[in-house]
């Protein structure tokens, strides 16, 4: 599955160039009827996120200007999402988003992060994409199939992109209490959290849109020539290990 750029939300197709070893299987996409939000808990603006999320474990990301990496197509099954894999996509969000308390995860080392408008922007555009290839009925939280991932993806991803994929488009989350394996519920409080979004990078994205589809195709051929290596992304790999292992069908 290869996503179409938008005026809105550039996409950046990486998955000629990510690691092919994250890929544990091959599945028939139609078989695939939910997506899985995630928080990075790392990596907001990474000097080089083409290069950067290489390695990283999941179907998209999306960046804090808005743009959307594709590094795996549908059909590659990834452990990314415990319980989730087998059915679903995963979207990661680049950053490190806090709690409904406040509370960052090791803000101090990881970061102390906001999501940005053009995060939720891309991340609405992403989901009705794959609503209109993919036929997804359905959008989970990380946190609903892990014991560990309490705040995967977050109050405010899950509001502004979750709970309007819901409200507004139709989709799924299994209902108030629904979890699987070790994971734990959608909060209430996530449901109507309703508090805006960092105003940073909002306009700028819209401004320099033109400038990043031109550079779109010298992007992507740079990418197409370079081969595929591993680059550890020592932030996001530490974040893993101390997590219940996404290496794991959960």
């Amino acid at each position: 599955m290869q996503l179409e750029t938008s005026s809105r939300s550039p996409v950046i197709d990486l998955t000629a160039s990510a690691d092919r070893r994250l890929r544990k299987g091959t599945r028939d996409p139609r078989t695939v009827d939910a997506l899985v939000l995630h928080q990075m808990a790392c990596c907001f603006r990474p000097r080089d996120p083409l290069q950067r999320f290489l390695t990283l474990t999941a179907h998209f990301a999306i960046l804090a200007d808005g743009r959307i990496l594709q590094l795996h197509p549908a059909s590659a099954l990834l452990w990314a999402s415990n319980g989730f894999n087998a059915r679903s996509v995963a979207v990661e969000f680049a950053g490190n988003f806090p709690d409904v308390r406040g509370r960052w995860w090791e803000g101090a080392r990881f970061g102390r992060n906001q999501v940005t408008r053009a995060q939720v922007a891309a991340g609405i555009a992403l989901v009705q994409h794959l609503i209109a290839t993919l036929g997804i009925r359905h959008v989970f939280a990380h946190r609903q199939s892990s014991a560990t991932r309490t705040n995967d993806p977050g109050p405010d991803i899950w509001f502004h992109v979750g709970q309007r994929a819901v409200s507004q488009l139709g989709l799924s989350d299994g209902g108030p209490g629904y979890k699987i394996g070790t994971g734990n519920p959608i909060p209430d409080a996530w449901r109507t959290w309703g508090r805006p979004v960092a105003p940073e990078l909002g306009a700028e994205f819209e401004a320099d849109v033109g400038e990043t589809e031109l550079a779109h195709d010298s992007v992507m051929a740079a990418q197409a020539g370079a081969a595929a290596r591993p680059h550890v992304c020592a932030e996001c790999g530490a974040r893993r290990a101390a997590g219940d292992g996404e290496a794991r069908t959960g």
